[in-house]
């Protein structure tokens, strides 16, 4: 007689990235973070952000998120998370089409201001609802089935915004320890340079630019300290080796 074993590939995906991860652990391979800012977006052209439209991905925008998919094609993250902004969405869809993969919403990432101090977060943040928009593809869920978003950004007290900084700081370090290997995280300029600076620890703020569609990387083998492998790289012409490690900040 013989049995017959039927396993959801989902399983059987998740059950290799596990084996995967631990090998790749053991033999002191860094978990990669690797940020990249949405495409360019109405509000980006216009700068009239006022507007519910202005977060949509203009036409230029429109073909950056699908150049980036044909970039990011030969990539293999066993993560992706994104910001609820549809601007966000609209970016990372085209790889999630592509990929047949499913990325996990963040309400925390989602745009915020310059900070002056990385003091430790405090209190919790306002929200209002969130839905997905029901002309992308069925490629998105919520963490924790969190259907959020934060309240407009110029409402929000500086300390709300650390609160989702250091939320979303803390939640990248528990990736780390449930075995993640490689992590994409599609959000906003201003977010990914600050959550490079916390994670990083910085005592004071690291200005670099981040330019639409581009990617920052940065690596830990020990979920405590980083390497930064490259910051503000653009797929400018598209190329296989635009997250590939040449020099190192």
């Amino acid at each position: 007689m013989r049995l017959v074993w039927a396993l959801n590939t989902n399983v059987i995906g998740r059950l290799f990235l596990t084996m995967t991860s631990e090998i790749q652990r053991l033999e002191g391979v860094f978990m990669k973070l690797t940020l990249v800012r949405h495409a360019q977006s109405k509000g980006n052209t216009s700068g009239n952000y006022s507007l519910l439209e202005s977060d949509s991905l203009s036409e230029v925008g429109r073909k950056q998120a699908q150049e980036l998919a044909g970039t990011l094609e030969s990539e293999v993250f066993d993560k992706i998370v994104v910001s609820p902004l549809s601007r966000a969405l609209e970016t990372v869809a085209p790889y999630l089409e592509k990929t047949n993969q499913q990325a996990e919403i963040w309400p925390e990432i989602t745009e915020m201001r310059w900070q002056t101090t990385h003091e430790p977060r405090a209190g919790d943040w306002s929200s209002e609802p969130a839905e997905i928009p029901s002309d992308l593809p069925a490629r998105f869920t919520f963490f924790e089935d969190r259907r959020v978003k934060p309240a407009a950004t110029l409402s929000q007290k500086p300390e709300e915004q650390r609160c989702r900084l250091y939320v979303a700081k803390e939640r990248v370090e528990q990736l780390y320890r449930e075995g993640y290997t490689s992590v994409l995280m599609v959000s906003h300029g201003i977010f990914i340079r600050e959550l490079v600076c916390a994670i990083l620890q910085l005592p004071g703020v690291l200005s670099f630019p981040a330019d639409n569609c581009s990617a920052q990387q940065i690596a830990s083998k020990d979920g405590k300290n980083w390497d930064v492998h490259f910051l503000n790289r653009l797929p400018d012409p598209p190329s296989a080796n635009f997250l590939k490690r040449v020099i190192s900040y």
